[in-house]
């Protein structure tokens, strides 16, 4: 049997996913905190750290679309590799001999986390150590839908085994061109202003279709709505700046600017969410009160396209500031 000495909280911001997971194994591996040092501020580290992984792979600019038709990237491959990379990590992904390559990593002294077939308590778990063929977890707490028990080997898709630390292959400029990657395309796809029409409660005679459609749609907004927390999990990365190349002085106007704009954002998906959670879904009510509620979403809806259109433009003018070095 061996178990690392792991103790850090996992945000109350997510289930365990890749990005929670790897903020967590981060924090354990570059052994920033100065010894003693408390389970609170360890969790202040790993919540920084998981939303600058989250900021800078574009994952925090993604936004589902009415039709739930694009899917999340935060748990891609693609994902994985640039965190890895943006630390210095050399690593590999393992499908097969999963107990050897867990004890092997554990050994030397490095966390492993787990991608699982099933993710209804989340799609990842840190592993942080074994007991013959039995897995070890952390006992840490904070995180949502925390699993009751460890995974077994054979719930397990694979193992992201970190090798050692070397040189970073991903740059804060290579970040920056992430979220303009991200950004580019939920505007592209419209998924706030495409879906107006969908609240167009005279233009699309929806004082014709069933209660249960309207329902649906203010229930798709409001979950959009909660996912699309850009205020914490994408502001932080720049209120904060716990990555040292962000207090470059010439980013400070930038950063503030992202503060201003997200900071809107907040009270807006708020917004949405109160629309739908302060009714009652019980009967439909008279077309104008209806139509008055369909409103209130759409000028939510555009407010928020806007928002992201400024914060786009922001983040260009940052990747302008970097490329010009």
């Amino acid at each position: 049997m061996k178990k690392l000495n792991f103790n850090i909280p996992f945000t109350g911001y997510s289930c365990h996913s890749f990005l929670s997971d790897f903020a967590a194994v981060h924090t354990y591996i570059t052994e920033i905190i100065p010894t003693g040092i408390s389970d609170k501020e360890l969790g202040w580290y790993q919540e920084m750290y998981y939303f600058l992984f989250g900021t800078l792979s574009g994952c925090n600019s993604f936004l589902q679309n009415m039709e739930q038709s694009r899917n999340d990237p935060s748990e891609d491959i693609e994902t994985v590799d640039f965190c890895m990379k943006f630390c210095g990590y050399a690593y590999d992904m393992v499908r097969h001999n999963m107990e050897d390559s867990l004890i092997e990593s554990i050994d030397r002294g490095y966390p492993v986390i787990a991608k699982l077939k099933n993710a209804e308590f989340g799609p990842s778990r840190v592993l942080i150590g074994y007991d013959k063929d039995k897995i070890i977890v952390p006992a840490c707490s904070n995180e949502q839908s925390p699993s009751p028990t460890a995974p077994i080997y054979e719930e397990i898709e694979c193992l992201y085994i970190i090798r050692g630390i070397g040189q970073k292959e991903r740059t804060l400029l290579d970040g920056f061109r992430n979220i303009e990657k991200s950004l580019k395309e939920s505007i592209q796809y419209g998924v706030w202003t495409n879906s107006l029409e969908a609240f167009d409660y005279f233009g699309q005679n929806m004082n014709k279709i069933p209660f249960e459609e309207i329902k649906s749609r203010f229930e798709t907004v409001k979950n959009i709505a909660w996912n699309f927390d850009r205020c914490h999990n994408f502001a932080e990365t720049f209120r904060k700046r716990i990555l040292p190349e962000l207090t470059d002085s010439r980013l400070d106007e930038f950063c503030n600017q992202i503060d201003y704009w997200y900071k809107l954002s907040l009270e807006q998906q708020w917004q949405i969410i109160a629309l739908h959670d302060c009714r009652d879904w019980n009967e439909r009510r008279w077309d104008c009160l209806e139509a008055g509620m369909c409103t209130c979403i759409k000028w939510t809806m555009e407010s928020l396209a806007k928002n992201d259109d400024e914060i786009l433009k922001v983040i260009q003018k940052m990747i302008e500031v970097l490329e010009n070095e």
